[in-house]
């Protein structure tokens, strides 16, 4: 995003600048279809991914015979005399397409970066493509054939009219997976302003876990009020909490997390019950598997 708004400002600059060239420098003059013929080109670039894969001197070329086309046609002199100014609008189209260009660029970057949002939880291997696979499927018939043993062949397609409610259902759940990873970004953040640097902050599937040396049972409840309170001024959340301490309800380290973790999804269940609102699918497990790292989590 940085990046496309770079090149953004950038070509507005240079377009400020290109238009009111002669204002600023009194002796150029440059032929009345360059203005014109400078913005076509960018539009094309930004709107055409294939020019953008072209290198620089041939985008900057490519434009040439029809520039001096039109120069020929409107009658302007292109050597001699007015030479400079022919070079000056040959730099102008080349400086525009550069600019152009790198607009170009961080768009299908980002829209990289969108797709990638979408379909980024998707782990499993694309199928390799049937002009790379037949050789394979051929053997395997082959083979059937001279062993005499059973064999069958799919052909699998989607159904077109389940092909919209797939992608709406799609386009949700991105949807929701954004948003979700959005606030655990800024809870964990916010956990690490709120905690001492004694205290490990590490995230657990989609909740975190708060180790809080040298608090006692009697202590933890002042730390929970002050977070409670903090998320909800300065994030508008309302935290679940769940704890256990040591050596006073467990002594290991799996009992402690179990027994955390289970008043943690127990107290999560009451307040949705209380709102009425369906419970996510993740909150329905009293406890989640998976290695506890100690490293703080930054966001």
């Amino acid at each position: 995003m940085k990046r496309l708004r770079f090149w953004v400002i950038a070509t507005l600059g240079w377009f400020f600048i290109l238009y009111n060239i002669e204002r600023i420098s009194a002796p150029i003059n440059l032929a009345s279809f360059v203005y014109l013929l400078t913005a076509i080109y960018a539009i094309l670039i930004i709107a055409v991914p294939w020019l953008q894969k072209i290198s620089l001197h041939w985008m900057w070329a490519l434009p040439l015979p029809l520039f001096f086309a039109l120069k020929i046609w409107f009658g302007y002199r292109i050597a001699e005399g007015n030479l400079p100014v022919t070079i000056t609008e040959i730099f102008f189209l080349g400086v525009t397409a550069f600019l152009a260009r790198g607009i170009g660029l961080a768009l299908e970057q980002f829209r990289e970066a969108g797709i990638g949002l979408v379909v980024g939880n998707q782990q499993r291997s694309y199928a390799q493509s049937f002009e790379t696979g037949q050789g394979e499927i051929y053997r395997e018939i082959q083979r059937a054939r001279l062993y005499k043993r059973p064999l069958s062949l799919l052909a699998v397609s989607a159904k077109a009219e389940s092909v919209k409610t797939s992608l709406d259902r799609l386009v949700k759940e991105s949807q929701d997976e954004i948003i979700k990873k959005y606030v655990s970004a800024r809870l964990a953040n916010f956990l690490l302003e709120e905690t001492n640097d004694c205290d490990v902050v590490t995230q657990r599937d989609n909740h975190f876990v708060i180790v809080l040396p040298e608090i006692s049972q009697e202590s933890v409840a002042d730390v929970i009020a002050r977070l409670e309170s903090a998320a909800k001024e300065n994030l508008g959340l309302e935290l679940s909490f769940g704890v256990s301490t040591f050596p006073d309800e467990e002594v290991t380290f799996e009992k402690l997390l179990e027994c955390a973790e289970t008043e943690m999804w127990e107290a999560a269940a009451t307040l949705t019950t209380k709102r009425g609102e369906p419970m996510s699918p993740s909150s329905d497990k009293a406890v989640s598997t998976g290695e506890v790292s100690n490293k703080p989590v930054t966001g």
